[in-house]
């Protein structure tokens, strides 16, 4: 699992405390930005493990600008913020955060919250790759009772093997079964 932590933050001193902090608890320091678009650059490009992010940042995107784009790369965020509204906190819960934060932070609760949001992002993979396992083993196939193709999802008829290839994890051969092989001697006799 990959346990490196990126750090978002437009405080020059902060961000080096968290630096301070992710190194001496053993995780892998990822990097840091201080604005929305380089976080989101360097992000895409590292792809750390997770990303404590400020929300308040300078310029036009905030912390929570820069969640919402990332949604989809699957990376943990834990927010640190030293402001606690609700419109804030209502956006922010949308953005489905491992963790919030209020500035000023304590080292124990950092790490606490760092550790809950690997753990948490760790059973998460987990069940999608065993719903994706269940998912190939399940349904109804359509298969034509004289060339035994199977229709595919986008109704497209596909050799067996090749279905099968694509969608388990079976690893099969080729043979004849005792009615074939009867058949294929008598139509060689």
């Amino acid at each position: 699992m990959n346990k490196s932590v990126f750090v978002v933050e437009d405080d020059a001193l902060t961000a080096t405390l968290l630096e301070q902090y992710i190194e001496e608890m053993g995780y892998q320091f990822a990097g840091k930005a201080d604005t929305a678009t380089t976080a989101l650059h360097e992000i895409r490009l590292i792809h750390p493990g997770l990303v404590l992010m400020d929300i308040k940042l300078k310029g036009k995107m905030d912390g929570i600008d820069v969640s919402t784009q990332l949604r989809d790369s699957e990376i943990p965020v834990i927010y640190l913020t030293a402001y606690a509204d609700e419109n804030l906190m209502a956006r922010a819960k949308l953005t489905e955060p491992y963790g919030y934060l209020i500035k000023p932070f304590t080292k124990l609760g950092l790490q606490a919250s760092i550790e809950m949001a690997f753990y948490k992002s760790d059973m998460e993979r987990r069940q999608r790759e065993l719903l994706n396992h269940i998912r190939r083993l399940e349904g109804l196939l359509s298969i034509c009772m004289n060339c035994k193709k199977i229709r595919t999802e986008s109704n497209d008829w596909q050799q067996l093997e090749h279905y099968l290839s694509e969608h388990s994890d079976a690893v099969f051969s080729h043979g004849l079964c005792p009615t074939c092989f009867t058949s294929e001697m008598m139509t060689l006799a």
